[in-house]
């Protein structure tokens, strides 16, 4: 989307005049942030990304998806297979900043001969 204007976030900073206290807005444009998913074998990279105001609210929309993409498997696969699931988020520069894992695993005991039919 070039040629469109960044949109900015706005933060407040403790400042002094008089020596009484003030907040004074600081606005500042918003990071961009890449989401690239693993659900097992499978990846999607985000070549596109999103802006986002802060990490701290990167690192929440991608607990959000691992959550998401975690119910969506647990549904699809019935008989819940082992699955490795990772959001993974790259900052402007392409860099790995954080990475959220979810594993789901289901260990069955053997059953007993009383149990059997």
């Amino acid at each position: 989307m070039r040629g469109l204007p960044a949109r900015e976030a706005v933060s407040w900073e403790r400042q002094q005049l008089d020596g009484k206290p003030f907040l004074l807005p600081v606005v500042c444009p918003m990071a961009r942030y890449y989401f690239d998913l693993f659900l097992g074998a499978f990846m999607n990279r985000d070549e596109v990304g999103s802006e986002i105001g802060s990490l701290h609210v990167a690192d929440i929309e991608a607990r959000r998806t691992a959550g998401e993409l975690t119910r969506d498997r647990l549904i699809q696969l019935q008989n819940a297979a082992s699955e490795k699931i990772r959001v993974e988020v790259r900052d402007e520069h392409r860099q790995t900043v954080l990475a959220v894992t979810v594993s789901i695993q289901v260990e069955r005991a053997p059953l007993t001969p009383s149990c059997m039919m």
